[in-house]
């Protein structure tokens, strides 16, 4: 369908059917760029805050098997 569309433009309406096309795709594109390098350094967003991780506590019975328990014991 869009093959046929485009088959049956003049070389000069798609001449100007692409670059219409690839002027709105620039200007998307730039204003993408744009807004992403400005919020770069905003102070007014929360920072992530980094902690330490916290030992986890495991059961000896959830992890070993009860037979390789003297195994694993510590002395």
């Amino acid at each position: 369908m869009l093959r046929q569309y485009c088959a049956s433009l003049s070389p000069k309406k798609r001449l100007v059917s692409i670059l219409i096309l690839c002027s709105v795709f620039g200007i998307f594109s730039l204003y993408i760029s744009f807004s992403a390098i400005y919020n770069i350094n905003k102070t007014d967003r929360d920072q992530i805050k980094i902690e330490h991780i916290n030992q986890l506590q495991l059961h000896v019975s959830d992890s070993i098997h009860k037979l390789n328990l003297k195994q694993y014991e510590r002395n």
